[in-house]
């Protein structure tokens, strides 16, 4: 088995066209992604978040509705920001531009060439601690989802059972000693 990193459309359509056994990061979708036939167990629980140019939005703002008017940033082809963004994005009451990584997304909200981006926090803090980004601001969380490795449905023989069973084994070994925490942690920084 090899890990390869790819962008996140490439990696979805590698699992959906039977090129790859699994997808990292992926949220419990069934009916949106019928090519996963199993799910791992998740090590954490992703919270997205609407981060913003400082003084831009509040915190008590009802996402998306009270965000009218702003211009995102969207990492290419992430759904990340929910339905109800994109209705209002194509009602064109909100402003799309789409970069293909979140450090772009979030160097262009740095320098208020958007106004505001969503993503999952851990990806996004990581960023902003690690470039030292300043003026971003995370003004509220938007949902929060486990993340799971999703296996490709017709992935279903002997061996990728055993697999499975003995991957979602060594990670609840470490999710319970902490070792995930501390990754998590280190990763993040801050």
């Amino acid at each position: 088995m090899v890990l390869e990193a790819v962008p996140w459309s490439r990696a979805v359509k590698l699992v959906e066209i039977g090129q790859a056994h699994g997808l990292i990061g992926t949220y419990y979708r069934p009916e949106s992604r019928p090519w996963i036939g199993t799910y791992s167990t998740s090590p954490v629980t992703e919270k997205v978040s609407v981060y913003c140019r400082e003084g831009v939005a509040q915190s008590d703002w009802a996402y998306p509705a009270d965000f009218a008017g702003l211009t995102f940033g969207n990492n290419a082809g992430f759904g990340t920001p929910g339905k109800a963004f994109f209705d209002m994005v194509e009602a064109g009451t909100i402003t799309l531009q789409e970069a293909q990584t979140t450090e772009q997304n979030l160097k262009k909200l740095e320098k208020g060439r958007i106004d505001c981006y969503v993503q999952e926090q851990l990806a996004a803090e990581m960023v902003i601690n690690g470039k030292g980004l300043k003026g971003v601001v995370r003004v509220l969380d938007a949902s929060a989802e486990t993340a799971h490795i999703g296996f490709r449905a017709d992935w279903q023989d002997e061996e990728s059972q055993k697999f499975i069973a003995d991957f979602n084994a060594a990670l609840q070994s470490m999710m319970d000693d902490g070792t995930v925490a501390e990754i998590v942690s280190r990763t993040v920084g801050g």
